[in-house]
């Protein structure tokens, strides 16, 4: 009964909308009512629906751009409610913990909000947890479990395919990080030690002595969001290739990376160095993911499909009853429309959504694990456009694999290894059968 009543809510609310302005339901309109509906339901709507947006193979390619216009912004709580958030955590006032606290807030979201704070001639950014976020988080995510389960039991096809149950369950572990914020800190700090020796990347330091599970406390960086560095002299494709290439190293070189990279969490200095800041969302890929991702994007840039294909089999992530030949003309008639293009004539959004229409074909399951991924390099696609659209990001992405991947990551190393291996069984494989057949004709 308390399912049917959190499901005759949902219902109710799309009900609501479409009375108050009709048209929102006709179907060129779909994605902006479910935008309404996200983002009137709560935080964890609202990262489903940012989710969402990276599967236009499921929801179709209009509902998939209106849902990444979904945004993470809310007016701000009281000073009052920080002051009592401070009183919990520290037994003091903000301004007894710091010399100086200031009260206008530099970024109000869903979850938290930031402000400036100096103490002994030092700066901060003081990020605070929103009051009473995970009751209203618990609730979203049970009125999500009863929607979803709802759709995943009653359609076949497609939203089977999706496994929205693992999707949310995935969406509950990430938003459990969120809420406790020395997870966000511990992620900085892991980023912070991976990319320290990166030249082209600055992580802020988190002050652990200041921090609390309701308050993060870091280091204040002086630099301007990435979105307005038309009106500097910065040089753009410095700033662009370092963005390239951190996000490269991290997701494809580390296995760690910063999965929320929207104009918003961008930052750069005077020196065009690159500089990340809310941690709440991090991805990870193990060394075989990491492995199989890079060798398909090395690929794509070869125009190796037999590569390409190869990677999907041995990866599992196309069942073994399905021709690899067929599969490789298929990823063979995606490349050479895509590959090669600048950031004008190309999107890498049309890529995943090309590559995810194959899932459907090849009736390939949702992988869990590549979400976030999927999700950060359409985010750092839309940066990139905004930068510098005739840029070549391919040739960027290239040349990372080029002085990166193929000369110093170990990967390249077990490239080689795994390769020859096969070879090797082919090779056994190959004298078996002849012996077996010497053998047959020598009875015969």
């Amino acid at each position: 009964m308390k399912n049917f009543f959190q499901l005759f809510r949902f219902f109710i609310l799309a009900l609501f909308l479409a009375v108050m302005n009709p048209s929102i339901f006709l179907p060129s309109r779909r994605g902006r009512a479910l935008n309404k509906i996200f983002s009137h339901l709560g935080p964890a709507f609202i990262k489903f629906g940012q989710l969402m947006s990276t599967r236009p193979d499921i929801i179709g390619e209009k509902m998939t751009r209106d849902l990444r216009d979904l945004q993470d912004n809310l007016p701000p709580f009281s000073q009052s409610e920080i002051n009592k958030i401070f009183m919990r955590n520290y037994k003091k006032l903000p301004n007894e913990v710091f010399d100086e606290f200031y009260t206008e807030n530099i970024g109000a979201a869903s979850i938290a909000q930031v402000h400036k704070a100096k103490k002994n001639n030092i700066f901060y950014a003081v990020k605070i947890l929103r009051p009473n976020i995970e009751k209203k988080i618990h609730k979203n995510i049970k009125l999500l479990k009863v929607v979803t389960n709802f759709f995943h039991n009653n359609f076949q096809g497609k939203y089977k395919r999706f496994r929205l149950p693992d999707v949310i369950n995935f969406l509950e572990r990430n938003l459990m990080h969120e809420i406790d914020l020395t997870f966000e800190g511990a992620s900085a700090t892991q980023l912070r030690i991976n990319l320290i020796h990166d030249s082209e990347v600055y992580i802020p330091e988190i002050y652990w002595d200041l921090s609390r599970s309701d308050v993060l406390v870091m280091e204040w960086v002086d630099a301007i969001p990435i979105n307005q560095i038309a009106q500097t002299s910065l040089n753009k494709k410095t700033i662009l290739t370092n963005l390239i290439n951190t996000f490269c190293n991290q997701a494809y070189r580390d296995g760690i990376f910063h999965a929320d990279m929207h104009p918003g969490n961008i930052f750069v200095d005077k020196n065009c160095r690159i500089i990340l800041i809310d941690f709440g969302i991090i991805g990870r890929m193990d060394k075989e993911t990491k492995f199989y991702i890079t060798e398909i994007l090395r690929g794509f840039l070869r125009h190796d499909y037999k590569l390409i294909a190869q990677i999907h089999f041995d990866a599992g992530y196309v069942s073994s009853k399905y021709n690899i030949d067929e599969f490789e003309n298929a990823c063979r008639a995606i490349g050479e429309q895509i590959v090669g293009k600048d950031l004008e004539n190309l999107s890498i959004g049309n890529l995943f959504t090309s590559l995810l229409k194959l899932t459907n074909d090849f009736n390939m399951e949702t992988r869990i694990e590549l979400l976030l991924i999927q999700k950060a390099t359409i985010l750092i696609e839309g940066v990139a456009k905004m930068i510098d659209p005739t840029m070549n990001i391919w040739k960027l992405s290239d040349h990372w694999l080029r002085t990166h991947y193929m000369t110093k990551s170990k990967i390249a190393q077990r490239m080689v290894k795994k390769y020859f291996e096969r070879f090797c069984d082919k090779l056994i494989d190959g004298l078996n059968y002849f012996e077996s057949r010497r053998k047959k004709n020598f009875r015969s």
